[in-house]
């Protein structure tokens, strides 16, 4: 069985390690990507406790050698996805399957169409932030859930057998897209560290950070339901539990911090886009919610100026953050 990882993020770059380990894996990279990590080799750091160092990466970025491969993790922003599906068209075999680790709920849709090829849905609940290309960095630890499918019984039995050795897990279900609409609320709250500039922790600590995000998620929960998808049954990924958790005292929300495991400097992947200049995923994200709602004859106002702050800043590519204050009083939150 041969696997190819698509994208070398933070959690591409922790994908490819864990099959590397274990089985043959190939990285494919953007040409510039390609350069560093034939030069410096691939760091994986846990708690900034480093786990693993391969020095000599089997990166590529030629498309082409994607014939040879079984499996590929796509671990590419969402925006990539329809420029990436081009590429792959032509380049992989017909028994091959895309398993597609990225945020939002319509990768997969847009992958099949494209390429041909059965793609299914994955849903990441660990965090990772890139320190730079070649290093990655775990900062809050989780599984990867992954949709069943028993024509790949074989494949996703080894895949599962490979991640049992490391410290994140996968986990087979059944209905995986009420688990991305959970993760795809619980992110709403992405915006608003891109648009604050604080890190997982700041926020969740912060009270009035803490009373927008609640908003914000409280709102999409109330778009996602009118659409008819079952939410939260799952205890890691339940947006009305983090809804309830949210409106507990500071004290207690710095409890759960520390017994999450989040560390200080864990950052949004969306923050982690505006501090490098690249586009976000707020279309995928707030931008879903709001487009959902208009669809459904609804109104989400606060995901919907999220979204316009965020692209705002996009077009500037400058870090001119807003302190939650001045945030709350423009979405008019009191």
């Amino acid at each position: 069985m041969k696997y190819a990882v698509i994208g070398p993020g933070a959690i591409g770059s922790i994908i490819y390690c864990i099959l590397e380990d274990k089985r043959d894996a190939i990285l494919i990279t953007k040409p510039y990507q390609l350069k560093i990590l034939k030069e410096k080799g691939l760091k994986i750091k846990e708690f900034n406790k480093t786990v693993r160092t391969i020095r000599n990466v089997n990166v590529t970025s030629s498309f082409p050698k994607l014939k040879e491969v079984d499996v590929i993790f796509l671990c590419v922003k969402s925006t990539d996805t329809k420029e990436v599906a081009k590429k792959i068209k032509g380049n992989v075999k017909k028994s091959a399957l895309i398993i597609s680790l990225q945020n939002g709920v319509r990768n997969t849709d847009i992958l099949s169409k494209i390429t041909g090829i059965t793609s299914i849905p994955g849903v990441v609940t660990f965090n990772a932030t890139l320190n730079e290309i070649g290093e990655a960095l775990l900062t809050m630890k989780g599984n990867i859930y992954l949709q069943n499918n028993k024509e790949f019984e074989y494949i996703l039995n080894d895949i599962r057998e490979i991640f049992n050795s490391s410290s994140i897990k996968i986990k087979l279900v059944d209905d995986i897209i009420s688990l991305a609409w959970s993760k795809l609320v619980i992110n709403l709250q992405n915006a608003i560290t891109a648009i604050t500039g604080q890190t997982i922790r700041q926020s969740l600590i912060d009270p009035i950070s803490r009373k927008i995000i609640y908003h914000t998620l409280e709102e999409g929960i109330k778009v996602v339901e009118k659409k008819g998808v079952k939410l939260g049954f799952s205890f890691v990924l339940n947006p009305k539990l983090l809804l309830f958790l949210l409106r507990l005292p500071t004290f207690f929300i710095r409890f759960g911090v520390r017994l999450m495991r989040i560390e200080s400097d864990a950052k949004s992947s969306m923050l982690q886009s505006i501090l490098r200049g690249k586009p976000t995923e707020i279309e995928f994200l707030n931008g879903e919610i709001d487009k959902l709602a208009r669809n459904m004859g609804l109104k989400a106002p606060i995901n919907r100026e999220l979204v316009q702050i965020v692209k705002e800043m996009e077009r500037r590519k400058e870090h001119r953050f807003i302190s939650p204050l001045e945030l709350a009083a423009t979405l008019g939150i009191n």
